[in-house]
């Protein structure tokens, strides 16, 4: 069992507590909706999961937008 906790990090506790949170939050409300993010985060703590496809991920290069297409301005070009 502490072997499976050791590799948990603050992102899925996080999922943890607010799973556990909306889950008591929808019991003591009686708005059974609510059961359905809890179960959500609670699977996504317990299996780790993110978002499907690595949809969470954002892109660590920066592209050069119409790079090849734009030139630089260079003044001495006068006809």
């Amino acid at each position: 069992m502490s072997r499976s906790l050791k590799s948990w990090d603050a992102i899925r506790l996080v999922r943890l507590v607010a799973g556990i949170g909306i889950g008591f939050y929808a019991l003591y409300s009686t708005d059974y909706v609510f059961l359905l993010p809890a179960v959500a985060f609670l699977l996504q703590a317990a299996l780790n999961l993110t978002c499907g496809g690595s949809g969470c991920s954002t892109a660590n290069s920066r592209k050069r937008v119409y790079g090849d297409v734009i030139k630089p301005y260079q003044s001495g070009n006068r006809r």
